[in-house]
């Protein structure tokens, strides 16, 4: 819910016609992407480990 949010302000600042607004809702559409990245490593990470 938290990362919908986000991303929905994120969304409002991209259609915002500025190039400050356009590169923080870039920047913030990377953070969430980097996090759920970084999340989906570590799930894998923890799998990996418990098949072993």
């Amino acid at each position: 819910m938290f990362e919908w949010v986000v991303l929905a302000g994120a969304d409002f600042l991209l259609f915002w016609p500025t190039f400050i607004t356009d590169g923080i809702g870039l920047v913030i559409v990377a953070g969430i992407w980097f996090m759920q990245k970084k999340a989906k490593n570590k799930r894998e990470a923890a799998l990996e480990e418990a098949s072993i």
